[in-house]
C-alpha cells in the first residue's frame, strides 16, 4: 500500500484501492489459499475494473445474477492471478460460508443491495 501512495497508481476512476486480506475456505474457492493471502489487489471482475469496494460488491452481484462463470482478477506481489466461480454455486456457498463461519451478513450493510421497507402497519 505504501507503493501505491508514493507511487501514485491510484486515478480519477480508481477512488480506492481494494485489498483482498482474507480467503473464507470453501469448497467453491478451493485451492486459492484461505486465511490471510497476502493482500493482493482486487483489480477486476468478470474483465472490467474495479474502481471501489461498492463497485466490486455491485460487480459480483451483477455477475451472479447474469453470467454464467465470474472471474475475479487481482495484482499479487508475484504478478497477476485470477480467480473463476461458477456463478450457479455462489448462493449455496455463501449459504455455507455464513453458517461454518457464523457471520450475521456477507457484507457491511452498505455493501449489500437495497431492499424495499415493509409497508408500515398505522
Amino acid at each position: 500500500l505504501m507503493e501505491l501512495f508514493y507511487s501514485g497508481r491510484k486515478s480519477t476512476t480508481q477512488r480506492q484501492t481494494v485489498v483482498l486480506l482474507n480467503i473464507l475456505a470453501d469448497d467453491i474457492n478451493a485451492g486459492h489459499g484461505s486465511g490471510y493471502v497476502g493482500a493482493p489487489l482486487v483489480t477486476g471482475v468478470s474483465g472490467k475494473p474495479v474502481s471501489d469496494l461498492q463497485d466490486l460488491a455491485s460487480r459480483l452481484r451483477q455477475a451472479a445474477a447474469e453470467d454464467e462463470f465470474v472471474e475475479i482478477a487481482y495484482d499479487m506481489a508475484v504478478g497477476p492471478y485470477s480467480m473463476v466461480l461458477k456463478c450457479s454455486e455462489i448462493a449455496e456457498a455463501d449459504a455455507r460460508i455464513r453458517q461454518l463461519y457464523q457471520l450475521p451478513a456477507l457484507a457491511s450493510a452498505n455493501l449489500l443491495p437495497v431492499t424495499s421497507a415493509p409497508p408500515s402497519q398505522g
